[in-house]
């Protein structure tokens, strides 16, 4: 319940950024690759949170993770400044799956998922960027999650 939280917040605020920027010439593209304990992510999502942007229009930016890249141009891009870097990536578990009420208010069942990145890197992510003027890189290997 927790990560469904996390990941509806983010892609609410994430929605939020890219509907309501403006100043887009102030912004900066961010492009790199992401990759789970040395293998390709092949979806997921990417959340910048801003730490101490030089400006008041920083805002939170995401944007997915599709075959192990992530794109944000410039417009709507991100303010030149400190992010702190964070991940969401579930995998469905084999045979395990639930019932849900589906939009036309009848029961279905979907596959039950798990989180795949480590908290370090997601909900208490630890992963810090500075954003530059201009384009930036930044490749993240996120080491594979480990069974406790």
């Amino acid at each position: 319940m927790r990560n469904s939280t996390f990941v509806l917040s983010v892609l609410f605020l994430t929605t939020l950024t890219l509907c309501g920027c403006s100043g887009s010439n102030r912004r900066s593209g961010i492009t790199g690759t992401v990759t789970l304990g040395g293998t390709v992510l092949s979806e997921g999502n990417i959340i910048f949170t801003p730490i101490d942007a030089q400006s008041g229009d920083a805002a939170i930016a995401g944007a997915q993770i599709a075959n192990g890249k992530y794109a944000i141009d410039a417009t709507p891009g991100l303010v030149p400044g400190d992010y702190m870097v964070s991940f969401v990536a579930t995998r469905n578990i084999p045979g395990k799956t639930k019932k849900i009420t589906g939009t036309s208010g009848k029961q279905v069942e979907v596959p039950v998922t798990e989180n795949i990145i480590p908290d370090d890197y997601g909900i208490k992510t630890e992963q810090k960027v500075t954003v530059t003027q201009g384009r930036n890189r930044y490749d993240f290997d996120i080491p594979a999650l480990t069974e406790e």
